[in-house]
């Protein structure tokens, strides 16, 4: 079984998110998370105002230029330490620390 290419993997999310549906969404504990998301989705359009990008590709292309840039500043640590980080975070946030797949 080969490697999808990258246009494979853009159009497989493509489809994903226009037949997806609103998602139930996980717990908030903290009462956070609905400002948490704002403030996420305020950095995605400001990558996407310096990045010439689709909304649907925005989030993946955010996460590869951010992998670009720990290779470069080591001062920003380690990416996927980080994202390790900021799985257990989500997992605290949403009060589901019981094992728990985005896929």
């Amino acid at each position: 079984m080969g490697r999808k290419t990258k246009c494979a993997l853009r159009q497989e999310l493509k489809s994903a998110n226009t037949t997806a549906r609103k998602p139930k969404l996980p717990p908030d504990p903290g009462g956070l998370n609905d400002l948490r998301a704002a403030e996420a989705k305020e950095a995605i359009k400001a990558f996407r105002n310096v990045c010439v990008v689709d909304k649907q590709d925005a989030l993946g292309d955010l996460l590869t230029n951010l992998m670009h840039l720990c290779d470069r500043d080591p001062q920003l640590g380690n990416f996927d330490a980080a994202l390790n980080w900021a799985y257990h975070s989500y997992k605290a946030e949403t009060g589901t620390e019981a094992e728990y797949s985005r896929i």
